[in-house]
């Protein structure tokens, strides 16, 4: 993480700007080039000499210009250096070496006692990579962090070569495309789209058609319907409502530590009249018309399947065979992997390989491109960081494979009543779980962000608005009282000291006498 800033150096517009941001960061600018031309990156190179070290850092910047993307798109094999690489990315290092004198150059501050780092991001860490192998001999120490590198070197090497693996570090975020975006990969994907078109086809076409109904109707905006929740009525016929967890100590000062407020949240909803057996009665007609309707759109769907003309690929897609034709060599990331991942909400890492099953294809997620910002990435080493610090765990997060699971915890209806489509793929991207509680909600009562840094989320992240406003110091969960919990800062999941519950109990009955219409605004 101490490199990003040095990474972030190479995109600086002048060398001027280069100067004076290394200045800030205690660094001397020794060379510097900040506009870019086929297979001839922009870099920076720095230094730095301090009582404890001497440290030169080499900073190559990733793709931001047009002539950028003609080195990125050069696919195709290198034989020049007798081994299995990306061929921009490595006609980019020999003119780091041979026109821009960085051999002699870093060989002379190695010489004189400097520790030598080459960075960079994205294209920036492939070129690092391939450099550092022209290297090796010279710079037995050299060390070389690449963040969201490329696929720049084939299997074979990355499997063989020793070098790679002890000083050369990649650091992935997540579900970042680029590093997974190899040849091999994409051909991959193309092949199991069109394998499970027959799957994905009827939702895609059902979303459509949701679109075009919603657009006559010039994009009404949806309400939440009480006949939606019919199944989840309880017993007695009550009407839906919303559950919070309250600490019973700010409530009344019980032993339990939570009790459930209820308050109904649909004043135009009508209980069914009559008795309790007729209740139930209408609940079970309208359980089996529900079911009757799905099993007609199911039917619906198998007969809108078209048969492909010609046989579908095998299920099986083989990833390993050995490929003769050079522009078929997979790719993969170069060295050890740092992979930045997502657990049940907070921020993990683990140190992996080429061969991890999640870097051997590519998910079509909607951070696939956000993940690869540098930015992003910083934010995800220190949220490691906070994570592993992090005094509690976080909540255990529902399943999606719950019988209740399309059900938003905090309104009770489906999760997808303000989205235009119900299909099943929208269900699965409409299900948003909460952070501070594990629940999973809608999109529409998960709109506020929190840090929970007791939990190691120490970045603002999605909660549901139960948790958001139990956090706060004061909130309203009934027409005559005011009860108090924890600062924001804390856990929402976890219950406030006697001490503070006493003392923040005290400061509420003191608002209240003084002001009793500012409280019941609170």
């Amino acid at each position: 993480a101490s490199y990003i800033a040095l990474t972030d150096l190479a995109n600086a517009v002048s060398p001027l700007q280069a100067q004076w941001l290394a200045r800030k960061m205690g660094y001397s600018l020794v060379a510097s080039r900040c506009h870019a031309r086929q297979f001839r990156p922009a870099y920076q190179l720095v230094a730095r000499t301090t009582d404890t070290e001497k440290i030169a850092v080499l900073s190559i910047r990733g793709t931001r210009e047009i002539c950028d993307i003609s080195t990125d798109s050069r696919l195709a094999q290198d034989t020049s250096f007798s081994i299995d690489m990306h061929e921009g990315m490595s006609q980019a290092a020999r003119w780091l070496l041979n026109d821009q004198k960085m051999r002699p150059t870093l060989k002379r501050f190695h010489d004189a006692g400097f520790k030598i780092v080459i960075v960079g991001h994205s294209m920036g860490g492939g070129v690092a990579t391939l450099l550092s192998l022209h290297l090796s001999t010279e710079l037995p120490d050299l060390a070389v962090y690449a963040y969201a590198p490329p696929a720049c070197v084939s299997e074979h090497v990355a499997d063989a070569d020793e070098w790679l693996k002890n000083h050369v570090t990649s650091i992935i975020y997540r579900d970042d495309i680029v590093p997974r975006a190899s040849t091999r990969n994409v051909s991959v994907l193309a092949t199991e789209l069109i394998r499970r078109k027959a799957e994905w086809e009827p939702l895609a076409r059902e979303d459509f058609s949701a679109f075009k109904e919603r657009l006559k109707s010039v994009w009404a905006p949806a309400r939440r319907q009480p006949e939606k929740v019919w199944a989840l009525h309880d017993n007695d016929g009550a009407p839906p409502a919303v559950r919070m967890r309250v600490d019973e100590h700010a409530h009344d000062g019980d032993d339990d530590a939570q009790m459930e407020v209820e308050e109904s949240q649909h004043a135009e909803f009508t209980p069914a009249s009559g008795s309790a057996a007729a209740r139930k009665l209408e609940r079970e007609q309208l359980k089996e018309k529900a079911k009757a309707e799905q099993q007609q759109l199911q039917l619906q769907q198998q007969q809108q399947k078209v048969k492909p003309e010609r046989p579908a690929p095998p299920a099986v897609i083989p990833t390993d065979t050995i490929i003769t034709d050079p522009s078929q060599i997979r790719l993969v990331p170069p060295g050890r992997i740092l992979h930045i991942y997502c657990c049940q909400g907070a921020i993990e890492a683990s140190v992996i390989t080429h061969r991890f099953a999640g870097m051997r294809r590519i998910e079509l997620y909607e951070n696939l491109i956000s993940d690869h910002k540098l930015s992003t990435i910083h934010e995800g080493l220190c949220a490691v960081t906070a994570s592993r610090c992090a005094p509690d765990s976080p909540p255990r997060w529902r399943s999606t494979k719950d019988d209740e699971a399309a059900i938003c915890a905090v309104c009770r209806h489906d999760v997808t009543w303000a989205d235009t489509s119900s299909s099943e793929a929208q269900k699965a991207r409409a299900m948003y779980h909460c952070r501070a509680c594990g629940e999973i909600v809608c999109g529409e009562c998960s709109g506020r962000q929190m840090a929970l840094p007791r939990i190691g989320i120490a970045f603002p992240a999605r909660v549901c608005d139960a948790c958001y406003w139990r956090s706060q110091p004061f909130f309203h969960v009934s027409s005559s009282k005011v009860t108090t919990t924890a600062s924001a800062t804390a856990s929402p999941t976890a219950p406030p000291p006697a001490s503070a519950t006493a003392s923040a109990s005290a400061s509420a009955s003191a608002s209240m006498s003084a002001s009793d219409s500012a409280g019941a605004a609170e």
